[in-house]
């Protein structure tokens, strides 16, 4: 009894904490299809030749990666025992990858012009004094007012930091420490809050945060278990009207701050985790996704040619 109640305390934990773990195992071969039409449809974009080609190859992935995304999240063959946040989570992911393959494939067509990078004006100070004021080659300057737009990448390690940020960016924040895409926000590249100013203090500001958010999502929960929603759902058609008014605009505020905790806390927890293990042996305390997205496309490509060549010797044998 004792173990089923922990092991019971650590679902429930990490439901509210990380929901997207507890996703039901048959629903993976969905998502990683879609994924992969949606990263294959966005690597194309940054390709120049036979555009028409790609562009018509696109419309046709965007259907069977359209399914996909739907059959992830919306297929009857899930049991449906996990937490609510599981498949909000899963909706949420589901209605990002159909909106973005509706734009890579079928909206993007009507403007020539792919998405940028763009340089934040810290980045662009820091390169005029390493530049004494000239321009560096491959970028572009607009409008006189230190805006400078980096080129679409023409190099695999390039084109799939790329793919990588675009696929994984909503408002245009960058995994970059250095640049945003080009319709993101003013604010954007200019955000520098205080705990930003070094890792100690994003690490403290992340922890208090987490703490506040557990606590609410702990009393909201309490809060609408404390209601006999069953009873309810035996006894009248409409449970939740049938309540004291009182009772239900606290029900309908209790839904709505836990569906916003149940995407704002993940997020806390993978922000201070990646924090702590991308800071690791750096004293200035930022981020630097580069390097390492870089060194993983690189052995990416190294394996797969040599598994190519492999595959040719013992063909040749």
């Amino acid at each position: 009894m004792v173990a089923r109640s922990t092991l019971k305390t650590a679902r429930a934990a990490t439901a509210m904490f990380l929901p997207s773990v507890n996703i039901p195992f048959q629903a993976y071969p969905s998502f990683i299809i879609g994924a992969n039409i949606l990263f294959a449809c966005i690597y194309s974009t940054t390709i120049t030749t036979n555009r028409r080609l790609l562009a018509l190859s696109r419309m046709a992935l965007s259907i069977p990666g359209t399914w996909a995304f739907i059959r992830f999240a919306w297929s009857y063959g899930y049991t449906r025992d996990h937490s609510r946040g599981t498949y909000l989570g899963m909706a949420t992911m589901s209605l990002y990858g159909i909106m973005k393959l509706l734009e890579v494939c079928w909206i993007r067509e009507l403007d020539d012009e792919r998405p940028r990078w763009v340089l934040k004006p810290n980045a662009v100070r820091d390169m005029e004094k390493k530049t004494d004021g000239k321009p560096q080659p491959g970028t572009e300057g607009e409008g006189g007012q230190g805006k400078v737009v980096l080129p679409i990448p023409t190099d695999f390690r390039g084109r799939m930091a790329y793919t990588f940020d675009y696929l994984t960016t909503i408002r245009g924040c960058s995994w970059f420490a250095d640049r945003v895409w080009e319709f993101a926000p003013a604010y954007a590249s200019t955000y520098n809050p205080p705990w930003a100013s070094s890792s100690l203090a994003f690490l403290q500001h992340q922890l208090i945060s987490l703490v506040i958010q557990a606590f609410l999502m702990d009393v909201l929960d309490v809060f609408v278990k404390s209601i006999d929603w069953a009873y309810l759902a035996h006894t009248t058609s409409t449970p939740v009207t049938s309540l004291p008014f009182h009772l239900q605009i606290l029900s309908t505020f209790a839904v709505l701050i836990i569906t916003m905790l149940y995407l704002t806390l993940p997020y806390t927890v993978m922000t201070t985790i990646f924090q702590v293990f991308e800071t690791s042996g750096r004293s200035d305390g930022t981020i630097s996704f580069e390097e390492h997205l870089e060194e993983w496309a690189s052995r990416l490509c190294c394996s797969c040619l040599h598994r190519r060549l492999r595959k040719r010797a013992e063909l040749s044998v």
